[in-house]
């Protein structure tokens, strides 16, 4: 299990990706997509998780998270998308990721790449407007003077 927040953090990844490794990345967003090229040219077997229906989820629309998913498909990486995993376990020396529907997935390696959460509860009160979609922020208004 690998998490994915610092450079020392990717250089291990790398490190414990070999040619025919099964690696799952828990995760279809910014941070996946830093290191995907790295393990694909590593020559691992890779599946990407996403709980969104899309991959890419917060980053793009949906045409242009289609055009990537055909990209990465036609490079070998499997997608599970719409996914929710519930359990990570050992399994016979190999990680068992189990989701809420569908059969589970064994790994050589897990990659977490969930980003963050919006932590936006201490506002509450505070008169401060903010999103009610989930991942949303402060609400701005923005407006241009003309000079």
């Amino acid at each position: 299990m690998h998490s994915f927040w610092t450079l020392d953090e990717a250089r291990a990844v790398v490190a414990a990706v070999q040619p025919g490794t099964r690696v799952v990345m828990v995760g279809a967003g910014f941070i996946s997509f830093t290191i995907l090229n790295a393990i694909l040219s590593r020559g691992a077997l890779l599946t990407i998780v996403e709980v969104a229906p899309r991959i890419l989820p917060r980053m793009v629309d949906e045409t242009c998270a289609q055009i990537v998913a055909r990209w990465l498909e036609k490079h070998g990486v499997t997608l599970r998308v719409g996914a929710t995993l519930t359990k990570i376990e050992e399994w016979k020396g190999r990680r068992k990721l189990s989701f809420k529907k569908g059969d589970p997935i064994f790994a050589d390696a897990v990659i977490m790449a969930t980003g963050i959460k919006t932590n936006l509860e201490w506002l509450e009160g505070s008169g401060i407007e903010v999103s009610a979609e989930p991942g949303g922020g402060v609400l701005v208004t923005i407006t241009c003077a003309r000079a």
